[in-house]
C-alpha cells in the first residue's frame, strides 16, 4: 500500500522573493581596481607564450570568451543599483521574471571596466596591440559585443523589454535608401585674402578660356585654381551643386584636377604616386585576406594564368583594389559598376561602360567614368585611376561617406593615403582589425 504525503505550501512575501533573487544572482565581489589577466585555453596560451601575433579568429574568440567569464564573476550593474531596479519591477512579477531582469541588467560593465580589461590584456601581451589607434580598441569592442551577445537570450523577456524601454533603450529605425548625396561639415580654416567677387570672376574666365584650348598652359591653370581655391571651398560648403561646381571650374572634370584639389586641401603633392606606392606595399596581403571572401578571387587567378608575367603586378594591384570592400563585408557594386546601366548610388561611383567582364578590367586599361549624383564628372584611364578619382570626389564636393562603403573609404583615407586632420574620430573597429592582419 502506497504512503500518501501531503505538502502544504505557504505564499512567500514579495519582498523576500526580491531579496532572494538579488542575493542569488549577484556575484560575490566587486570589480577589482587591478584586473589580473587569466590563463587562456592551452592551445591559445601556448601561442601567447611564444609571442605569436598572428592569431586566428578562433584564437581571438577564445581569448574574449575567457575574459568574459573572468569579468562575469564580478558585480557589474547597469547604471542603477539592484535595489532600484527591483523597485521598478511590479509586485505581481514572477520570481523567474525578476531573476531574468536582474541577470540582464547585471551584465553591463562600464566603459572604464571594459577599457581596464582590454588594457590589461595588451600590457600583459604587448604584441596583441592594434597597429593603429590606442592599441586596445578592437579588444574593447570585442568584449562589448560578447556581453551584448550573452544578454540577447534575456532581451525577449517581457519585464526586461519593459525596463529597457523605461530606461531609454530603443532600437533605431532603419533609414530609407538615400536618393542624393549628403554633405559633411568639415573644418574650414581658409580665407580668400586679396580676392573678391570681381577678381574671382576674372580668374574663372581665364580658367574657362584655358579649358577650351587644345593645350592649356599648366602653370596658368594651377595658379588660377590655387587663387580661387578658398572662394571655391566656401561656395561648395554653402551648398553649390556638383553640376554647378564643375561647370564653373571645368578643370575639376579630370582626375588630375581632383588630385590637385586634394593637394590644396591637405597640403600634399603627388597623391597618385603615394596611392600606388602605399597600396602596392599591401597588395599581396589584401589578395591573401580576400581569398574566400570575394567572388573575384577566382577570376583574378584565371586572369593571372592567362597573362604574361610582366603584367602580374598591374593585375594584382587592380584585383586587390576591387576586392578591398569584401574585407569589410561591403559591396563592390556600391563603388565600381560594369555596363551601361546607371549606378544605383548617388555617391561617387566608377562606371566601366565598355565591358561587363571583370577579367577584362583586371588585364586592360579600360576607360572608367566617374559619376556623382547622376552627373558625369570625368573619365579615367583604368579602374585604379578611376577609384582614386572617385575617392577624391568625396572631399572635393564635400560629401560624407555612405554607411554602405564607409570602412573601405576610411581605410583608403587614413591608412593608405595618410590623410588626417585634427579631431578625426578613432578608426572604426573593422578597419583596425584589417590593419592588424596586414
Amino acid at each position: 500500500m502506497k504512503e500518501t504525503v501531503t505538502l502544504t505550501l505557504e505564499p512567500v512575501p514579495v519582498e523576500s522573493q526580491s531579496r532572494a533573487g538579488a542575493s542569488n544572482i549577484s556575484p560575490s565581489t566587486a570589480f577589482p581596481a587591478f584586473f589580473e589577466v587569466p590563463k587562456f585555453p592551452f592551445d591559445v596560451q601556448a601561442k601567447l607564450d611564444q609571442k605569436e601575433c598572428r592569431l586566428t579568429s578562433s584564437d581571438r574568440n577564445k581569448i574574449i570568451r575567457t575574459l568574459y567569464e573572468s569579468m562575469a564573476q564580478y558585480k557589474m550593474y547597469f547604471s542603477l543599483p539592484v535595489p532600484v531596479l527591483i523597485a521598478y519591477i511590479p509586485f505581481y512579477t514572477t520570481f523567474n521574471a525578476t531573476l531574468m531582469c536582474l541577470k540582464y541588467f547585471c551584465r553591463y560593465p562600464t566603459t572604464e571596466e571594459y577599457v581596464q580589461v582590454a588594457k590589461a590584456l595588451t600590457l600583459r601581451y604587448p604584441f596583441l596591440k592594434d597597429k593603429e589607434g590606442n592599441g586596445y580598441h578592437t579588444w574593447h569592442m570585442s568584449l562589448k559585443r560578447k556581453f551584448k551577445f550573452e544578454r540577447t537570450p534575456l532581451a525577449e523577456v517581457e519585464e526586461v523589454k519593459r525596463l529597457k524601454q523605461k530606461f531609454g533603450h530603443s532600437k533605431k529605425s532603419l533609414q530609407p535608401e538615400e536618393s542624393s548625396c549628403k554633405e559633411i561639415t568639415r573644418p574650414l580654416e581658409i580665407n580668400a585674402v586679396g580676392e573678391d567677387a570681381t577678381s574671382i570672376e576674372g580668374h574663372v574666365k581665364v580658367l574657362q578660356d584655358q579649358y577650351r584650348r587644345t593645350q592649356p598652359e599648366t602653370h596658368i591653370v594651377e595658379d588660377r585654381m590655387r587663387r580661387t581655391f578658398a572662394w571655391r571651398r566656401q561656395e561648395i560648403t554653402s551648398g553649390m551643386t556638383v553640376e554647378d561646381v564643375v561647370n564653373k571650374y571645368p578643370f575639376l572634370k579630370s582626375p588630375s584636377g581632383l588630385y590637385q584639389e586634394i593637394g590644396f586641401l591637405y597640403k600634399c603633392v603627388q597623391l597618385s604616386r603615394h596611392f600606388r606606392e602605399h597600396f602596392g606595399h599591401i597588395t599581396s596581403s589584401v589578395l591573401q585576406l580576400a581569398q574566400g571572401k570575394s567572388p573575384l578571387a577566382k577570376l583574378h587567378k584565371e586572369a593571372r594564368e592567362e597573362s604574361l608575367c610582366e603584367d602580374h603586378l598591374g593585375i594584382d594591384f587592380k584585383a586587390a583594389l576591387l576586392m578591398l570592400p569584401a574585407l569589410f563585408r561591403e559591396k563592390l557594386e556600391h563603388f565600381i559598376v560594369l555596363g551601361e546601366s546607371e549606378p544605383s548610388s548617388p555617391y561617387p561611383t566608377v562606371q566601366v561602360q565598355e565591358t561587363t567582364d571583370w577579367k577584362t578590367v583586371f588585364t586592360r586599361r579600360v576607360t572608367a567614368v566617374i559619376k556623382v549624383d547622376g552627373i558625369e564628372i570625368c573619365h579615367a584611364n583604368g579602374v585604379d585611376e578611376g577609384a582614386l578619382a572617385a575617392f577624391c570626389a568625396y572631399f572635393v564636393f564635400n560629401l560624407t561617406y555612405p554607411s554602405h562603403l564607409k570602412n573601405t573609404l576610411v581605410f583608403l583615407q587614413r591608412y593608405v593615403l595618410k590623410l588626417t586632420v585634427d579631431g578625426d574620430k578613432p578608426l572604426p573597429t573593422p578597419v583596425t582589425r584589417i590593419i592588424n592582419l596586414l
